[in-house]
Parts: C-alpha cells; structure tokens; sequence
C-alpha cells in the first residue's frame, strides 16, 4: 500500500451482512486488511419504515443472540484485521431519529479514539449514515451507491433526502450501473466512477464443462433476489420442458407457484457455488420491468460470464456492451425462442468472449481501479497528506 495510506484505517458501512452472500463490500475489507489496513466492517442496517423483521434483529443484537437466522453456511469469516460490528439502529424515520443519532453519535467517539484517521465508505446513505459521517469527520470519504432507492418502493423521503445530501457531502461517488453513474454525474456536474462488481475467474472458470450446449437441458439462477424476477420467463422454461434450478434462499410463496417443478437448492458459500453450477447448462438472469431494475447491473453477472455458460438476461442498460457474448430476452416467448436456438449454436467465439470479460474483471483488477479512484479523490480534495 502506497504511503498515502499509511496510518489509515477504513470503514465500510454496508447494506449487507458480512455473512450473507460474498460481495464487493466484504471483498473491499479483505483486500485492504491484506494490504495491512485495520478495517471495521458495519453489517447492514434499516432502510425502510419499520418492519417486524428490524424489531426481531434489533432484539436479537440487545440480547446478544447477534444476527437472525437464514445466512449462508460456510460463509467466509472474517479474516484478521476486520472486525464485524452491528449497530443497534432502528428504521430511518422520525420517531427513532433521536435513538439512532445516539447510537451513531457513541460509535463515532469509539472510532475516532482508535482511528483517527479514517477512510469511509457507505453503501448506507440513511440519515444516520449521514450523521455518521459529519461526526466523523474522516480524512477520505465515499458513497457507493449501488442502489435506485428513488424507484424503490418503500424507501421514505427521509433516505432520500439523506442520499442527496450525503453526495455532496463525501469526496467521491462511486456507482456501479450506468444508468446509476449517469444520474448521479447530472446531479453532481462532474463524472463519476463506476465500481463494478467482480468476481473469482479462475474458481468460477471451474463450472465449466464445454458440453452445455450439446445438452442445453438444465437452466439455472443463484442469487437473493428471488422478488425482482420476471417469473413468467421461469415459468415459460418448464412449460418448454427444459429443468429448472434455484439456488439461494427458498421463498414459500414462489416455491408454492413453481411446486416440484422447480429445483431449489440452499445458498452456498463462494467456494462452493462453482461446484453447485457445474450441472446447470444455460443461466437465466430474468428481472421483472420495473423503474428500480432500471439501476441494477447484477452482482452476479461477472461470475456468471467467468462460468463459460450461455447467458440470457433481461435488458438492463449496462447489457449494451455485452451483446456479443449474451442474449437478451425481453418476455416469455423470447426466452423459449432463445433457447432453442442456443442448442444449435455451436461457435465458441462468444464463450472465450465471456472468459476474457470475466478475467478482466477480477477483484485484484476492480480494487486496484478502486484505490486508484480513491486516490484522484484525496487528490481533488487536498487530502494527500
């Protein structure tokens, strides 16, 4: 680690827990413990009006019972020099405004008298996040947003506000879908820079078999976000009569629609997930039309390409520079036309396409851009010393 960081501890605010699914966060505070950082790592914290789930969590983290359950077995620890830490915040909205600005307000004092040179990044940007920040006060600041909380239902005005402000007020912005970067680039007056997912492209090279087409008998997605598919398209591939398979947190009420037609297998830890896509032949990322996927480029969708496996995914807007090497499915119909004609595409141009994408985009690759970013930010902002 070059100099200019030496002497700096880092600070991720995240929106996920650190035992859920490997993410860029957790990845950001590995790599920068490796480069002998010390790093505090925030699972996540409410961003919506409050729900039954935030009064079970937050009971749980008072009686020191830690986190609910439904995290992924086998998930990576946390390695040496990052320490996990769970606020006790209640939902971003007035009634437990002044217990959030306590919490907030303590953690900010324990963190300044162990580091007093901080580097914050938050994928929170809540009021409290936001309070969090001013209090602070650290040397190097950023928002990755990595959400569009204006099209999601049930954020409240408060995050929002708290968002805008929170651009502002930070020394960098980073986003990882386009249609994010070109939102927050409007509102800011300057460019802003991506942050990419990334994935393993060796490990998830593994998955490979080279005879998926020949097959082209089992479509798959793995994932959390089982509430933002387009089921329809689901649905048309077993109508087809191709199997399908889910891996990742079992939803009753879409198992129930699906019944036995439907393979659902437990979320796994990264290590394994490889090994759990081996048999699936084609992947399906199929996201319902709505004004918040219109903000997602998946987490997911480097390590899908890494796998060699033929991929169809809806039309986002960061799908325009892959055109070469997916397919796009719009509806139903599109998805069973796109699959037939998959079992009759013998070219193994567009599978080397998709290892050379994946391996550009390996987390060593997508954390040197990252501190390179956070680099030209102290820079503009006078903070190299």
């Amino acid at each position: 680690m070059s100099d200019l960081w030496r002497g700096t501890a880092v600070l991720v605010v995240s929106d996920t827990d650190w035992s859920g699914m490997m993410l860029q966060k957790q990845h950001w505070a590995i790599r920068f413990a490796a480069e002998g950082l010390p790093v505090c790592y925030v699972n996540k914290t409410p961003q919506r009006p409050a729900r039954l789930h935030d009064f079970t969590r937050l009971s749980g983290l008072l009686r020191g019972r830690g986190l609910s359950p439904g995290h992924i077995a086998r998930s990576r620890p946390a390695p040496d020099g990052v320490e996990v830490v769970n606020l006790r915040l209640m939902p971003p909205t007035a009634p437990f405004d002044r217990w959030n600005r306590h919490v907030v307000t303590a953690f900010a004092r324990r963190l300044a008298r162990r580091w007093p040179r901080l580097c914050m990044l938050t994928y929170t940007p809540t009021p409290a996040m936001l309070h969090l920040l001013r209090t602070l006060d650290p040397w190097l600041s950023a928002y990755v947003c990595v959400h569009h909380l204006a099209g999601t239902p049930g954020i409240p005005m408060t995050v929002l506000d708290a968002e805008r402000q929170l651009a502002t007020e930070v020394d960098e912005v980073f986003c990882d879908a386009r249609f994010l970067a070109e939102k927050w680039t409007a509102y800011l007056g300057r460019p802003v820079p991506r942050s990419l997912p990334g994935c393993d492209p060796d490990r998830f090279r593994t998955a490979w078999r080279g005879d998926e087409l020949q097959r082209a008998r089992v479509v798959g997605f793995f994932g959390s976000s089982f509430t933002e598919l387009d089921l329809a398209c689901y649905r048309a591939v077993v109508e087809a009569g191709y199997a399908l398979r889910f891996i990742g947190p079992r939803s009753a009420a879409i198992a129930e629609r699906f019944g036995r037609k439907v393979e659902w297998l437990p979320p796994v830890a990264s290590e394994d997930l490889p090994a759990a896509l081996r048999d699936i032949d084609i992947l399906l990322l199929a996201y319902r039309n709505s004004e918040r996927n219109r903000g997602v480029i998946p987490g997911k969708f480097f390590e899908c390409l890494a796998t060699g496996k033929p991929l169809l995914i809806s039309p986002l807007p960061d799908m325009r520079e892959y055109v070469d090497c997916v397919t796009i499915v719009r509806d139903p119909g599109e998805v069973v036309t796109a699959l037939a004609s998959l079992s009759q595409d013998r070219s193994s141009q567009a599978v080397a396409r998709r290892f050379e994408i994946a391996s550009s985009a390996s987390w060593e690759n997508r954390f040197e851009q990252l501190r390179s970013a956070l680099a030209r930010a102290a820079a503009r902002s006078g903070r190299q010393g």
